[in-house]
């Protein structure tokens, strides 16, 4: 009797952690791993379910072996009706399935054809920065307009449409379908399956069979959907999937880290004053707008920069999922001695990716945003640490698109130097978690955007941001 209230603890703990993974798993991950340390199993007599958190570089690298082992699955880590709203989709595939298509995708964002895409976002970037001048008549929200312009590089550089209005029916349908994500997770919800297709039959559709003609034709566009139906490798249903989730999943995301530029610049007066000082310096280097573009990537503090943004700002889903196909082991440091947790089979396993890119003993003051933590960073030898885009080789988990997600942001950076504007006083900065893709509540109004009056010549007094 005496090991009674102690067992009874014990279950009442563990009752409220599994209650608590299910009301909002991300902050429950975040409470158990500051119980329980880097890696943990929280399980209960009365509920059937086990979950398992795995968070820290050590412990990630043992998830990412255990799952190209086999010994974690994919296979019922996300609930049917999740999978029933979002399809059969690339990150919810096992081996061979997964392999070919991640391999067709990496194909269409290969250093090469990188290099191909690049003219094509910057010509769309710029060109949205000038639309922004003729708003400059009123307040803009440069959340929304960076939202649209986004949009806009996905849907040429993915897809190949480009040109004409931007059909916000489209936006609004794809955030719908995020919101109805969270909705999904017991029975899939109606709205969101029927945004899904009206996307596929009102876009996808129409861009596949378009990249299909150009490349029967010999007219294919530089674009991610045009070099794969060059390949081949994939089928129309396959694309169909692909297609769609590149949108969901690469929109929603690209288009916070974007917005959450502007908010780091506008909220952090330190990191200003070096972009500012950088800008200058950039310019003063190459006064010819070409030149600065060739060269941007020699511009270290403004890397950093868009670095800090993505580990610093969440921008999609914090967690990976698996499954124990069987009785595994982890080992994680706990008080500089080694610590073995037993993982039973069949429990849910979490890998806590937002959790590793703020932890204090990976990232020094990680609640504080800095660039330069980046000097001298090695992201080959960090796979386990920085994991915005998951973590791993990216031909294993990682996410294909991690590179063209930089290209994109810092062109649209390379492009804002050319402008100035004034944030409107007392908004709010603060982020919208109630988002998977949180930006400022605020929505970044400003107002005189127009072209820098020292667009070639450097200058100590750019009014980027009066605040």
């Amino acid at each position: 009797m005496g090991n009674l209230p102690s067992y009874i603890s014990k279950e009442v703990t563990a009752v409220g952690d599994l209650l608590h993974f299910k009301a909002d798993a991300s902050k429950a991950l975040v409470a158990c791993r500051a119980k329980y340390g880097d890696a943990f199993l929280v399980q209960s007599s009365f509920i059937e379910t086990k979950i398992a958190g795995l968070c820290g570089p050590r412990a990630l690298a043992q998830f990412n072996e255990l799952v190209a082992s086999g010994a974690i699955v994919k296979s019922g880590a996300l609930p049917p009706s999740l999978i029933g709203l979002i399809g059969p989709v690339m990150s919810t595939l096992e081996n061979d399935s997964h392999d070919k298509r991640k391999a067709a995708l990496l194909h269409a964002l290969t250093p090469v054809q990188l290099a191909r895409y690049k003219p094509v976002i910057r010509r769309i970037v710029q060109a949205e920065h000038a639309r922004w001048v003729t708003l400059a008549g009123s307040t803009i929200s440069l959340a929304t307009l960076s939202k649209v312009m986004v949009y806009q590089v996905l849907m040429a550089v993915v897809y190949g449409v480009e040109g004409g209005p931007v059909d916000e029916t489209h936006i609004n349908l794809i955030d719908a379908f995020e919101a109805s994500i969270a909705k999904s997770l017991e029975s899939t919800d109606i709205h969101g399956l029927d945004c899904r297709v009206q996307i596929n039959v009102q876009v996808i559709g129409p861009a596949i069979a378009a990249a299909r003609a150009r490349v029967a034709t010999g007219l294919a566009k530089p674009c991610v959907l045009d070099c794969l139906v060059a390949a081949g490798e994939l089928t129309i249903d396959e694309l169909t999937t692909e297609g769609f989730h590149m949108l969901f999943a690469g929109f929603g995301g690209l288009s916070t880290l974007a917005t959450n530029m502007i908010t780091a610049l506008a909220v952090f007066p330190d990191t200003r004053a070096k972009m500012f000082a950088t800008r200058t310096e950039l310019l003063a280097a190459y006064p010819v707008a070409d030149d600065r573009w060739v060269h941007v990537d020699d511009v270290a503090y403004l890397n950093h920069f868009v670095l800090e943004v993505k580990r610093f700002f969440v921008a999609g889903p914090t967690e990976t999922l698996g499954k124990a196909a069987q009785d595994i082991k982890v080992t994680t440091t706990n008080n500089a001695s080694d610590v073995t947790l037993k993982i039973p089979k069949g429990t849910l396993i979490l890998a806590g990716l937002g959790v590793t890119n703020k932890d204090p003993s990976v990232w020094p003051e990680p609640t504080k945003f800095n660039p330069d933590r980046f000097d001298q960073f090695d992201r080959e030898k960090n796979q386990f640490t920085f994991c915005p885009h998951s973590i791993g080789a990216t031909n294993q988990r990682r996410c294909a698109g991690e590179e063209l997600s930089t290209v994109v942001l810092t062109a649209i950076l390379v492009s804002s130097f050319d402008y100035e504007w004034q944030m409107v006083s007392n908004q709010d900065f603060t982020l919208d978690y109630t988002s998977l893709t949180p930006v400022p509540r605020g929505q970044l109004i400003a107002t005189g955007f127009q072209p820098t009056k020292d667009a070639q010549v450097p200058t100590d007094t750019w009014s980027f941001w009066s605040l």
